[in-house]
């Protein structure tokens, strides 16, 4: 089995029988703390890490849409975020044929994603990926925190039942003023 070729011309495979340099790790490193170090002047800047387009006023909404509680959780979300004075969208409700291509269109518009991670769902875990790469403000919603997947557990999340629902359209509308006087605030200090 081949591995990928470092700079120093070692050959690192899964087996690890050849580990990284320390010169590479240095690299690394810094080239990570380069990435970082630009999101975050970016974000202090007032600035969007995601593709330009962004819609100021447009929220991005993923969720499992076939689940006995969705019609509800989806109803309440719009219901917080029109009161906002933001427009929203899942994919369901575009008109592509691609939902993958939807998806990314929606994720790549918004300002803001809103993800409930309720039951753990694949298809919301990966596209709430892809909205941390791009550096998305982001929603976390989820029922119980207990079905949220590990890698979650440490950000802001919004738990809730489907029975309080005023409680999460307050909820949501809470932490989209939060995201926004964020970013006034951060826009203040350039």
């Amino acid at each position: 089995m081949g591995g990928s070729k470092l700079n120093n011309g070692k050959t690192n495979d899964r087996a690890g029988t050849h580990p990284i340099s320390s010169e590479d790790l240095k690299n690394l490193k810094s080239l990570i703390r380069e990435l970082f170090e630009n999101k975050v002047v970016r974000a202090l800047r007032g600035e969007n890490a995601a593709p330009s387009g962004v819609d100021e006023t447009y929220i991005f909404v993923l969720m499992p849409y076939k689940e006995e509680w969705s019609d509800n959780i989806w109803e309440a979300i719009q219901m917080a975020v029109t009161s906002k004075g933001f427009v929203c969208e899942r994919a369901d409700n575009k008109a592509g044929t691609d939902v993958m291509q939807d998806i990314r269109a929606g994720i790549s518009k918004a300002r803001i994603v809103i993800a409930d991670l309720t039951g753990g769902n694949p298809n919301v875990t990966y596209e709430a990926g892809i909205c941390d790469a791009l550096g998305k403000d982001m929603i976390f919603l989820a029922q119980d925190p207990e079905t949220v997947p590990f890698d979650f557990r440490g950000v802001r999340l919004i738990s809730y039942s489907h029975f309080g629902i005023k409680q999460l359209r307050d909820a949501i509308c809470s932490r989209i003023d939060q995201i926004i006087k964020f970013d006034r605030s951060a826009k203040k200090l350039i």
